[in-house]
């Protein structure tokens, strides 16, 4: 395990999310869970089984457990990753994923809505471009989320003042994007402005 660089004054502590005993240890007293653990891409399925599934369910039952309002779970747009670059996807597009790991984190959407229904916890689906430091390839010039955009996702969806589950795309404001324009801001209430560079799609209210 990698252990990650924190700010001055800031703390961390690691658990095994596949223990649902250390994950109710950890998360005990937190309102909030952000959930972006797991692989980030394709695998053998035993692996994806144990971090993408088995670590997700635990995730969400540790919530419902110490009565977590929000779980902020960090999807993948690859849920609807076999459409062609050239269609349009929205939220309400059919989910279309292409790899075991989409359908993973397919599941982990599948999830969020169950808790919702079931315990009332709310939850917000972030269905993730391509999270790197500049864009790598020519598909990266459609789905490429900056890693100063992405902090501005997580914050908001944390502090935004919703219910029920809510599903957004998120991705900087890349020129070549097919995401549509018309759903980004006025759809995307998060409070505070949006920074010029970002750009989300969201389906509901933020």
């Amino acid at each position: 395990m990698s252990i990650p660089v924190v700010e001055s004054g800031a703390s961390y502590t690691t658990c095994d999310l596949r223990e649902l005993d250390q994950l109710i240890a950890l998360a005990n007293g937190a309102d909030t869970i952000v959930h972006v653990a797991g692989i980030p891409d394709e695998a053998p399925f035993a692996a994806l089984n144990a971090s993408n599934i088995v670590a997700t369910f635990n995730v969400f039952e540790a919530a419902r457990i110490i009565g977590v309002q929000r779980v902020v779970y960090a999807s993948s747009a690859h849920v609807v990753g076999m459409y062609p670059k050239s269609y349009v996807v929205t939220v309400d597009t059919s989910p279309a994923p292409d790899s075991l790991y989409a359908a993973t984190k397919l599941f982990g959407e599948s999830l969020g809505d169950l808790f919702n229904a079931k315990y009332g916890i709310s939850v917000v689906n972030l269905r993730i471009g391509s999270f790197r430091p500049a864009p790598q390839n020519s598909r990266q010039l459609h789905t490429w989320l900056s890693h100063r955009d992405a902090i501005t996702l997580f914050d908001r969806a944390i502090r935004a003042d919703v219910d029920g589950v809510v599903t957004a795309y998120g991705v900087s404001n890349n020129s070549r994007s097919s995401w549509p324009h018309d759903q980004i801001s006025n759809a995307f209430r998060l409070g505070g402005p949006r920074p010029p560079s970002l750009k989300f799609v969201a389906g509901g209210r933020i």
